[in-house]
């Protein structure tokens, strides 16, 4: 959630490859290895130095936040127990 909520208050985003991280943040933020300090460091150095990456950055970012929102994130969820015939779980 700290990716999308960043994304969401306008802040360009550096992320790792770990876990969902690169899911959330689709191609709207820097995404580096973990271990990869200092990729990590020219990512963060790029966006406070370079006023157009930045910008693009913020803007995707509004546009990879639309894609998650708590009633697609419901729809989702109530798909997928009907896919899995769970009998409960009928519309």
């Amino acid at each position: 959630m700290p990716v999308l909520e960043a994304m969401a208050c306008g802040a360009p985003v550096v992320t790792t490859t770990a876990a969902s991280l690169p899911e959330l943040a689709g191609l709207a933020a820097f995404q580096l290895d973990p271990a990869d300090s200092r990729g990590i460091a020219a990512a963060i150095i790029t966006l406070c130095a370079d006023e157009s990456v930045r910008a693009d950055m913020v803007e995707r970012g509004f546009c990879q936040v639309e894609k998650f929102s708590w009633e697609n994130t419901a729809r989702q969820t109530l798909q997928a127990y009907q896919d899995a015939k769970i009998p409960s779980f009928k519309a």
